[in-house]
């Protein structure tokens, strides 16, 4: 199928990809997406979700077009408007929110619903995402030339809802309420807790339940009996724990800029096999610099990352972080967030899930199922704290993959870097499993 794109007709020379290497990873996938299109109609067929209407058709569509409109500002077509870069950007912001949508309840399906399972791989995710991410980036390029009010109204006629101007946070003064182990949503799924503690222990989940089960005709409530299982076993042996960071929140508009991964012995607590990647931007991006808020939460700036080949383009460093994640349970903080970028940027990731080569565990599912501190937070840098896991230390070394050490620049609050992030995660989860076997 690659023969059939022409880049002076769709435009995607210099604007999808960095480079060739880019654009032949980019032609992959639009034929894996071409031809998964059929199996996606069978899947929205069976499922009657009406979120998924048009699916097949736009897949289709966008194998042949680029997303955007425009090339760094300037117009592929010689569109006649007084006001060009509004014209353009109202036109792609249309079809992003459109993609963007798609690519939602895509993503739902493909983590929720077995009956994905035919879909024979995740081409069209990591396309159609690779395509709004690009157009991200090219909105705010023109957004530049562009008054904030008219990118209000543009965004208000596309989506239906006033889009307001960010403002300084607060500082957060109301107190935290204390909150119940188990949510109503927790015990309608209640499979995922017993996976949860499955993967935790490495047991059988229907072994889980079976003891639930016991517990329950013993009079026992169905919160004391699954806390019970929470230190029935010891933790399982080596976990992959991971952290990355990137652009921003969105799975299908940001992209990874740095990533950390180690082995991590929950008997002993000993790291190993450490690695720690950083990964580029598009030009645009790389122009307009990173959003100020990423830079002073991770202190990564754009010039750190010039020369380097973005994620989604680095066929390489995907198969390097797979090697890495197959054939293990991994471990993320908020895993939700971690699972999303992967599956939408790293080739094998969503197949590796399906197989089940690839198992995720949740440390946040994990404390907030059995941490006894109910009214403190959840997030990293108060889970680790609590743990123990952040100190005084800032010479912590680990075993690097590659041979040698890594050293770690911790401190005494979270880091916001992917590797550092993912020690003090694990360090953490381990802390709180050993607590809830004295319990």
């Amino acid at each position: 199928m690659a023969e059939q794109y022409d880049s002076a007709v769709v435009g995607i020379e210099d604007v999808i990809a960095t480079g060739d290497a880019g654009i032949r990873e980019y032609l992959r996938l639009a034929e894996g997406a071409a031809v998964t299109a059929s199996q996606w109609r069978e899947y929205i067929e069976q499922s009657g979700n009406r979120m998924f209407d048009g699916l097949d058709e736009w897949i289709l569509r966008m194998v042949h077009e680029p997303l955007r409109l425009s090339k760094r500002g300037e117009p592929i077509s010689n569109a006649a408007v007084d006001n060009r870069a509004a014209y353009l950007y109202e036109q792609t912001y249309r079809r992003v929110y459109l993609q963007s949508e798609y690519l939602r309840v895509m993503r739902k399906a493909w983590l929720n619903d077995e009956a994905t399972h035919h879909i024979e791989n995740a081409d069209a995710i990591r396309f159609l995402t690779w395509q709004v991410r690009d157009a991200h980036d090219e909105l705010d390029y023109l957004a530049k030339g562009i008054d904030y009010t008219d990118i209000q109204r543009i965004k208000q006629a596309v989506t239906g809802k006033t889009v307001r101007r960010r403002t300084e946070e607060k500082p957060e003064t109301r107190t935290r309420k204390p909150r119940k182990y188990f949510t109503d949503t927790d015990f309608n799924s209640i499979e995922g807790i017993y996976h949860e503690i499955g993967l935790l222990q490495d047991r059988d989940p229907k072994a889980v339940q079976k003891c639930v089960n016991h517990a329950l005709v013993a009079g026992a409530s169905l919160e004391t009996a699954l806390l019970e299982q929470y230190s029935a076993f010891p933790p399982a042996g080596v976990m992959i724990g991971i952290d990355l960071e990137t652009t921003g929140t969105s799975s299908s508009g940001d992209t990874i800029i740095d990533a950390g991964w180690e082995h991590y012995d929950m008997d002993t607590g000993e790291a190993s096999e450490a690695q720690r990647h950083a990964y580029g931007l598009s030009p645009e991006r790389g122009e307009l610099g990173l959003k100020p808020d990423i830079t002073d939460l991770t202190q990564i700036h754009s010039d750190d990352l010039r020369g380097l080949t973005p994620f989604e383009e680095d066929t390489e460093a995907q198969r390097v972080m797979m090697d890495a994640l197959r054939g293990h349970i991994v471990v993320a903080h908020n895993a939700k967030f971690e699972t999303n970028f992967l599956l939408s940027q790293c080739d094998g990731f969503g197949e590796a899930l399906h197989d089940g080569t690839v198992q995720v565990l949740d440390s946040l599912s994990v404390a907030h199922h059995c941490d006894p501190v109910r009214d403190q937070g959840f997030a990293l840098d108060d889970y680790a704290r609590r743990y123990g896991a952040l100190g005084d230390d800032r010479t912590t070394e680990i075993p690097a993959a590659g041979g040698g050490m890594i050293h770690l620049d911790q401190g005494t609050q979270e880091r916001h870097l992917g590797l550092e992030d993912t020690q003090i995660m694990m360090r953490a989860l381990r802390q709180q499993v050993l607590a809830i076997q004295h319990r």
